[in-house]
């Protein structure tokens, strides 16, 4: 099941999650789509009732993902979801509690896999609620945020840039293709992280599963060389 109306969910469902199960042999039935902004997913819901299912992908944000969770429930569905990092989000805890423990999906963040990320997070928690958000761990993109400042950094050492404002074109430039000439180590997301030769970020991949309202990690991908 895919959400039609958002382009993520759709590149996701169609054109990630469809050719990889494929590939693996995997018997699909569906993709059904539905619109995101829909409250109602029963009709999607219904054309699987009765079948055999082993997991449903299901590739659409957390709000929509906790809403067809709850469809599939409602009509007596009792199988897992496969998810995309497009709903490793914390607010979907509470949204899946008590009704998607087994569900499995990626992301590459991982709060709890080792001591620098543990001592992010309590940092994190604690002065997200000084703010007055409530937060059980940082969101992925939290962490990308911190991590890009390290990032930054190290091209500006390696680029030798120097703040200085006659030099700020040829040195945004400078740091713009020393960029994606380095390997980032020591990140909260990880290690052996890079650019490739489109300029996406080769990261980590942490598959993980819900149990209790806690995430449980059952399997880590090291990033892809960049060449």
């Amino acid at each position: 099941m895919y959400g039609t109306d958002d382009v993520v969910s759709k590149a996701v469902g169609l054109y990630i999650m469809k050719p990889i199960f494929k590939k693996e042999g995997i018997k699909i039935t569906g993709p059904f789509g539905f619109s995101l902004k829909a409250f109602d997913v029963a009709p999607q819901v219904s054309q699987l009732k009765g079948k055999e299912l082993d997991y449903i992908g299901v590739a659409t944000i957390t709000g929509p993902a906790i809403r067809v969770l709850k469809e599939l429930r409602r009509q007596g569905v009792m199988a897992p979801l496969i998810g995309a990092q497009i709903w490793a989000d914390p607010e979907i805890i509470e949204g899946f509690a008590g009704l998607g423990d087994g569900s499995v999906f990626a992301t590459y963040f991982f709060y709890d896999r080792n001591d620098k990320s543990r001592e992010f997070t309590k940092k994190f928690v604690e002065g997200a609620a000084k703010l007055g958000i409530k937060k059980p761990f940082p969101h992925h993109v939290d962490v990308s945020a911190y991590d890009t400042m390290y990032v930054l950094k190290a091209a500006m050492e390696a680029a030798k840039t120097t703040g200085d404002p006659s030099k700020v074109v040829a040195e945004r430039a400078a740091i713009r293709d020393t960029l994606g000439k380095l390997t980032y180590n020591n990140l909260v997301i990880g290690d052996g992280i890079c650019f490739d030769k489109h300029g996406d970020a080769q990261l980590p991949g942490y598959i993980l599963t819900m149990k209790n309202k806690e995430w449980k990690i059952i399997g880590t991908h090291a990033p892809l060389p960049c060449k």
